[in-house]
């Protein structure tokens, strides 16, 4: 999709007279071009209404004219993200150069053409009428997804219209979740719309802000805001810039043991159908964690692939019905079970790569070690040495190849950010890291917002990264010893956006009444982040056996 070419291949746009309704031919147009033959596509003059006047509607016996040149009959997708989950599927499936035509219609009967293309893996949704294309659908498909996929050669390839294990949510649906008769699943007898019109049409633009999802405020895990003394940690209150940030951003603590039971759950194998009726067996969280691609050169060469909200939601069933806060708590967890995952989303990497400026948290993260105190619980020792017998935790770090984990007491921090020119949701994941050779260290809160401010310094306004939600692994912490005072950073740099954390981190708070001030708090603190390493260090051993993702030394 690089370069301004879907925007030449409409001519002077919407605004052009004919160019609103030849949705068509923009489309048959893109394909053409898609296959190696740059076509533009012409102006339309309106077909006439009963009453020989020039009809608003769309180009009669248009859907027919798409299935005569491209040799085949659209096909009934399902509704809404499920039926784009499976030309997706499909599209990767037909490998690198597939395509479709896509019609789609509003609640208003008012119907689209337009299309999509897998280049290497990432699919691309265009909408050459308008000129706008997406990682994301740039319609909602609410009311009816069909599609023409064609593989590389332009031949047409058949779709994947059966739900399939990424249609899926594990709260308390199962790959079958979409009955025949359900309204997102294809039904055998409806037919694409038959006069495919174009602009004016809904797209991303008229849809709401992703602030304002509905599981943003109104899910059933997520509780109210935290007030400045309404959430003691092991007796103690917030420290006096924590009680602050309460009453500039909405603070949530996240319930870390649905968190940790998703990720058991994504390691548990899943069944796809493929379009040639063949089978494979996918475990979600060795894709997810596989998926993304660090930047391995200074130049940038390859770019880095990294994983949108839409990606994590379709490699992982269940991630879209999960909370902000434990959407952000996932990624940070593959960050610390994967080294590949963390620098493919970590500063540098994203939301956008940038060459010289390098993840030191990364750089961190590709030597740690796994202390003792994070993997003392009996169920973890036992299953690292039934994994890697006598080569125990020095043969487990030794075999991990990109993936190394990060078991450390370094906290991690994700940042969700939405960018405005093209609606997508992305995530930017990293951790503190201690002083470097001419240059100090930094709380992982200030790396991502220092990083992310990098980035849209490069950006015109009304097109810079927008903060959704922020997640730490420890809470932000206040001003004192040993404290860098990030809930004082986040009130100033990002007031008003959601912040959620994992396990308390307070010194010096005021103690809740009957408290007794000999407790040693650190040690409580620090015993709440272990039992959190401890639950990914046992997912951590279970990707790298069941998984297959450990690659033993060379002898």
């Amino acid at each position: 999709e690089d370069g301004p070419w879907v925007q030449h291949i409409n001519g002077e746009g919407t605004d052009a007279p004919g160019r609103n309704n030849n949705c068509v031919d923009v489309a048959l147009s893109t394909a053409d071009t898609l296959s190696g033959n740059p076509t533009a596509a012409a102006a339309r003059t309106p077909d006439t209404g009963p009453d020989g006047l020039p009809s608003d509607r769309g180009e009669t016996n248009g859907r027919n004219r798409i299935e005569n040149a491209l040799g085949a009959r659209f096909s009934d997708m399902g509704d809404g993200r499920n039926a784009f989950n499976r030309l997706e599927n499909t599209l990767r499936d037909s490998g690198h150069g597939s395509q479709a035509v896509i019609i789609t219609q509003d609640a208003n009967g008012r119907a689209h053409a337009w299309n999509a293309v897998n280049h290497n893996g990432r699919i691309t949704y265009i909408d050459a009428q308008t000129g706008r294309t997406s990682r994301t659908p740039l319609h909602d498909g609410k009311n009816g997804v069909f599609a023409v996929p064609l593989d590389a050669n332009r031949r047409p390839v058949s779709p994947q219209t059966t739900p399939t294990a990424t249609d899926a949510s594990k709260s308390g649906s199962s790959p079958k979740r979409d009955s025949p008769n359900s309204p997102n699943s294809p039904t055998e007898s409806r037919r694409a719309p038959e006069a495919p019109a174009g602009a004016p049409y809904p797209t991303a633009e008229d849809t709401p802000h992703p602030r304002d999802e509905p599981n943003r405020t109104n899910h059933p895990r997520l509780g109210a805001p935290e007030t400045a003394k309404s959430t003691p940690h092991h007796g103690m209150h917030p420290m006096p810039d924590q009680q602050h940030l309460r009453t500039t951003n909405n603070v949530r603590q996240v319930g870390m043991d649905h968190v940790h039971q998703q990720l058991n759950d994504w390691m548990e194998p899943r069944t796809v159908q493929h379009p040639d009726g063949t089978e494979t067996t996918r475990i979600p969280l060795v894709d997810a964690l596989q998926a993304g691609t660090p930047p391995n050169s200074a130049d940038g060469s390859p770019a880095p692939v990294t994983l949108r909200r839409s990606d994590l939601e379709r490699l992982l069933p269940g991630f879209a019905d999960m909370h902000p806060g434990e959407q952000g708590a996932v990624v940070a967890s593959l960050a610390r079970l994967s080294l590949k995952f963390h620098e493919a989303h970590a500063v540098g990497a994203s939301p956008e790569h940038s060459a010289d400026q390098p993840s030191r948290g990364a750089e961190a993260h590709a030597k740690a070690q796994w202390p003792a105190r994070n993997r003392d619980e009996q169920e973890l020792k036992d299953s690292i040495i039934a994994e890697f017998d006598k080569s125990g935790i020095a043969g487990a770090l030794r075999d991990s190849g990109e993936h190394r984990p990060d078991f450390t007491g370094r906290n991690y921090a994700v940042i969700e950010v939405h960018d405005p020119t093209t609606g997508e949701i992305s995530y930017l994941v990293d951790s503190s890291y201690p002083n470097v050779t001419g240059e100090k260290g930094k709380h992982s809160e200030s790396n991502i917002l220092d990083y992310l401010e990098k980035v849209n310094a490069t950006r015109e306004d009304g097109k810079k990264y927008e903060p959704l939600s922020l997640y730490t692994d420890r809470e932000p912490c206040g001003f004192g010893q040993g404290h860098a005072n990030c809930s004082n950073a986040l009130s100033q740099r990002i007031p008003g956006v959601d912040v959620f954390y994992g396990t308390g981190y307070r010194k010096n708070g005021e103690l809740v009444d009957g408290a007794s001030p000999g407790v040693n708090r650190k040690a409580l603190y620090d015993r709440d982040l272990a039992k959190n390493m401890a639950a990914l260090g046992k997912v951590w051993v279970r990707a790298m056996g069941e998984g297959g993702l450990r690659v033993p030394a060379q002898s």
